[in-house]
């Protein structure tokens, strides 16, 4: 194929302005929590308003407030645990909640303001007013913080609340006596002595909610890419991170892998990454071999973060399967190197090399009512004959030194082909059967001349109980000449075969082993990176 042919994928773009109108445009884990803050929230008035009458029965001080003020409460107190009890149970739509939230903060505020009912007899000493004001301006604030709703619907919530607040200073005027010693003058005087302070707890309360609905909309933006929404960090690795998400419409989980431009390191500028990044997705995305990590969707932001979106994997990688269970089985390597023979066998012959073979990128998972299923991960170091070679190498070495074939680790990128991967798949042979490095080294560049001029120890040296079959075969992998080695993916599955006839690992140990030993359902998503 001619680079001039080289297909291509048209990122999508997500605008850092889309997407999020609203209450309903937050992302769902912000509106699930906003409606738990709530409904506590919505439990704590009714439990002030028992505390006080708790404490006036036992004082004797039921008098202290008119029946007309016990009655006003108890309607808040008895429609707050109504609305706790909507909130805790998610009943609520998010299109209609901030209709029902700021009515509800209003609500609450007019029982809170019958507490200046007949305040012409209650003023302190030197005419100031106390309770009604503090108790609703306190209200606002406390409710813009916790609500994440536009700061005009706030201010039209406390403006609401504070002139209700001014209604029963109003109400008490027509319904209550007026000692003779206060007149016209000290009326205005206190009303503006109540509405001075409260209007100041609007003002704040409005800076609060553009605060809160501000970072709650950034965080909503960050978390969304297209029609899926990060909900939790599984891993950071070279390339990026990777997030479970979820989809905006579908049930169906995915993990989405991020690629900013910072982490890429210094040396790579922004167009080359973006080219390397869309020829990862072209090479995962144009394999259909059901052991090749399935992409679902892909794109870039205009902040110039590239993201993808793959399916979600229950299971664990290779790497910690050895870290964690130790040696594997000679039955058990042959069966997951065959499946691994089957994905890179279709990406030789579409003329593309993996490049980066190494048990972190071979994950072994549940996949419906399969166990030990493989998957290959990260075809982002992928070489394809449209490609350019120097798109591989971001920084000075594309690869894993412990798994880069001699050619690699020569700098001979013209020379990397399919085998390539064979010798890296035979490193990760010997890793699983003996739970060591094929080479070691006290520096990167040590290893990689380890694997130019040291010749390998056979995977029997540390795992007796190798067959002698498989023991040749990885040698036969491991060969420092690509043209003495395997030479081709369906060649060393053909050769796997025959040793798995006499060496079998059968469905029954798989499942015995995951029902015993394997992490629980969802412990270990897909991570990589």
């Amino acid at each position: 194929m001619q680079k001039s042919e080289q297909p291509r994928f048209e990122l999508g773009t997500l605008s850092t302005k889309a997407g999020v109108s609203g209450f309903a445009g937050l992302i769902t884990e912000i509106q699930q929590e906003t409606y738990r803050k709530l409904g506590w929230l919505a439990l704590v008035i009714p439990g002030i308003v028992f505390a006080r009458l708790l404490m006036s029965l036992l004082l004797g001080d039921l008098a202290s407030l008119e029946r007309a003020q016990w009655i006003a409460l108890m309607i808040v107190a008895t429609g707050s645990i109504g609305f706790a009890l909507l909130c805790l149970r998610g009943a609520l739509k998010p299109s209609l909640f901030p209709t029902l939230a700021i009515g509800y903060e209003v609500f609450v505020s007019l029982g809170l303001g019958t507490l200046i009912m007949n305040w012409q007899n209650k003023l302190g000493d030197g005419g100031w007013l106390f309770g009604a004001m503090p108790a609703v301006g306190v209200w606002v604030i406390l409710f813009a913080n916790v609500v994440p709703l536009s700061p005009f619907l706030h201010l039209l919530g406390g403006v609401f609340s504070a002139l209700g607040l001014a209604f029963w200073f109003f109400v008490s005027l027509s319904v209550y006596d007026i000692p003779a010693a206060i007149g016209p003058s000290e009326n205005l005087r206190v009303f503006l002595q109540l509405m001075a302070p409260m209007g100041v707890g609007v003002a704040i309360g409005y800076l609060c909610a553009a605060r809160v609905y501000g970072l709650s909309v950034d965080l909503s933006r960050a978390q969304r890419l297209g029609s899926y929404v990060l909900t939790e960090k599984l891993g950071q690795g070279g390339m990026g991170e990777v997030w479970r998400a979820r989809h905006r419409m579908l049930a169906r989980p995915a993990a989405v892998k991020l690629i900013r431009g910072a982490t890429a390191g210094q040396t790579a500028s922004s167009e080359t990454l973006l080219q390397r990044f869309e020829r990862e997705v072209q090479a995962t995305a144009s394999l259909r071999s059901p052991h090749t990590i399935e992409v679902y969707d892909y794109g870039t932001r205009e902040d110039g973060t590239f993201y993808y979106v793959m399916e979600l994997l229950d299971g664990i990688d290779l790497e910690e399967l050895v870290e964690t269970y130790g040696p594997q089985s000679p039955e058990r390597v042959v069966h997951i190197l065959r499946q691994a023979c089957h994905s890179l066998g279709e990406a030789h012959e579409a003329g593309l090399v993996h490049r980066d073979i190494k048990p972190a990128n071979i994950y072994l998972c549940r996949y419906g009512r399969e166990v030990d299923y493989v998957k290959i991960l990260d075809f982002g170091m992928v070489k394809g004959e449209w490609g350019d070679a120097s798109l591989t190498q971001v920084g000075t070495f594309a690869g894993t030194p412990h798994y880069a074939s001699p050619e690699m680790a020569s700098g001979l990128v013209d020379q990397v082909d399919g085998r390539s991967d064979i010798y890296a798949l035979g490193v990760v042979a010997f890793r699983l059967l003996t739970a060591r490095p094929l080479f070691e080294g006290d520096t990167a560049m040590q290893v990689l001349m380890k694997h130019v001029h040291d010749e390998p120890e056979p995977p029997s040296r540390y795992a007796p109980n190798t067959p002698p079959e498989l023991d040749e075969l990885i040698l036969d992998c491991l060969k420092k000449e690509p043209a003495k080695r395997v030479a081709s993916a369906d060649e060393l599955d053909a050769r796997l075969a025959t040793i798995e006839r006499s060496h079998p690992w059968s469905t029954a140990q798989a499942r015995e082993w995951w029902e015993s030993q394997a992490p629980k359902s969802g412990d270990r998503p897909e991570g990589g990176g």
